[in-house]
């Protein structure tokens, strides 16, 4: 925790093991990259408020590489907020951290960066509906200075989530989603670390006047692609590319080179999010669509 000379906002940006945010999966190793720049690079005396940064929640699984769980009970600790004082491990770390350091934050932030087996756009999420309009507000302006390219609303929100739950408390949240397969990707870093800076200037938490946003996409709906038939997988479509209803996203085929399945993107949109692995079993996600 940084806290300045000066009173300002309280901001939490929840950056947890490697990854992301004191959630939960195993996210982006490069989240792990970006919170000691943050740390290291911001000086006390030119802090208003307080910045509180959390590296690492879920030990077991950064320790173990383990995506999306806690090895330890099996949890996603993303999807058991506000946690339970009395429950598994996971739902005892998740209250700890919900009611001792989330509830000190006027401002929050999960920082999400790609999974084991995944490969994500460069993106902000939030939720409008679960608060009040003011919090909506605040959320939509604050997710617009992290300067994204493209912001995906989630009307009522996402129950269980971090940033559904800290909005119920009347705390702006967003979720911020970037990298791949826990792999090192500076740009990706760079992302997360620009868009933390540029929200502090905002909130007037450090000196000088933040970037303005520009040329952001606002997409309000999600789709799920998913394969019928196992094999290799052929992607035609990359993370970014966008295309049209019926346009021929990727191919599935046998191991002599047959094709067995074709797949054609249901609506028109922008590839948000890729499973990149080679051989699919059936039913494998295999995209994630943000529609326009």
């Amino acid at each position: 925790m940084a806290a300045g000379f000066e009173k300002g906002q309280v901001y939490l940006p929840e950056c947890f093991q490697g990854i992301c945010i004191w959630k939960e999966h195993l996210k982006a190793c490069s989240k792990d990259y970006y919170l000691p720049p943050v740390s290291v690079d911001i000086d006390p005396s030119n802090l208003k408020g307080a910045l509180i940064m959390c590296p690492v929640l879920n030990t077991p699984g950064f320790q173990q590489g383990v995506p999306y769980l806690n090895p330890l009970d099996g949890k996603n600790m993303n999807r058991i907020y506000p946690g339970d004082a009395d429950g598994t491990i996971s739902e005892k770390m998740v209250y700890v951290v919900f009611n001792e350091l989330i509830r000190l934050s006027e401002w929050h932030m999960d920082l999400h960066g790609g999974d084991a087996v995944e490969d994500h756009e460069q993106c902000v999420l939030y939720d409008t509906g679960v608060s009040t309009k003011e919090v909506d507000e605040k959320e939509a302006e604050m997710a617009r200075y992290f300067l994204p390219g493209i912001i995906r609303v989630f009307e009522n929100g996402w129950p269980n989530t971090s940033s559904t739950e800290v909005a119920k408390l009347g705390i702006p949240s967003l979720t911020t989603e970037a990298g791949a397969l826990g792999a090192y990707r500076e740009d990706d870093i760079q992302y997360h670390y620009r868009g933390i800076i540029n929200v502090m200037k905002w909130l007037k938490m450090l000196p000088g006047p933040p970037e303005e946003p520009k040329d952001i996409k606002i997409v309000a709906s999600t789709v799920s692609v998913k394969v019928k038939h196992g094999g290799v997988f052929y992607p035609y479509v990359q993370i970014g590319d966008t295309f049209k209803q019926g346009d021929l996203m990727a191919e599935v085929k046998d191991i002599f080179g047959n094709v067995i399945e074709q797949i054609h993107a249901p609506i028109s949109g922008i590839a948000s999010m890729m499973y990149p692995k080679r051989v699919k079993i059936a039913g494998d996600p295999i995209y994630s669509i943000f529609g326009f």
